[in-house]
């Protein structure tokens, strides 16, 4: 059974702690080694990260 992303074949992970969440990885990137497509789910909330206000207008 695949636990998360990094026991799925072709996709390579990187996680690193970048100070934004207390003593956790809070930076990943994933790296697909064929063509992939990507989604997402925003929040419906009114007050959201500034990321979440770029990521919607890109989309």
């Amino acid at each position: 059974m695949l636990k998360n992303i990094t026991h799925v074949r072709g996709f390579t992970c990187w996680g690193a702690h970048m100070g934004i969440k207390s003593k956790r990885r809070d930076l990943a990137l994933i790296y697909s080694e064929v063509p992939a497509s990507a989604a997402a789910v925003f929040t419906r909330n009114v007050v959201c990260a500034e990321p979440v206000k770029l990521s919607r207008k890109a989309h």
